[in-house]
């Protein structure tokens, strides 16, 4: 992923385990997008989607595309969930009236 991200020259940040995704994420800087293994060590990328978007911070607002290394049942299991954290998250942005962002 961040090969093909760097030849659309866009910057990414890597981390190791889900809890340096959690403390990357609550720092200072504000991503576009965050793509969050689910299979993350530590903290799962589950678990760690769940506390940044719940806890005040710098990208409690920004999109998290779900993903995975590997493919099987849990995996399945984890992107539904993801896709019903998307669906909420849409609507919680419609009802507080935010502009769509326009992606590159």
């Amino acid at each position: 992923m961040e090969i093909l991200l760097a030849r659309q020259h866009m910057q990414c940040v890597v981390v190791r385990n889900g809890a340096e995704a959690i403390r990357c994420a609550m720092g200072r800087t504000v991503f576009r997008a965050i793509f969050m293994d689910v299979g993350m060590p530590i903290v799962d990328g589950d678990e760690a989607t769940r506390m940044i978007k719940s806890t005040f911070n710098a990208n409690r607002d920004t999109p998290i595309i779900a993903m995975a290394a590997y493919d099987d049942e849990a995996t399945d299991i984890l992107y539904d969930k993801a896709i019903v954290q998307a669906h909420h998250w849409a609507a919680d942005q419609a009802r507080s009236g935010a502009a769509p962002q326009q992606e590159v």
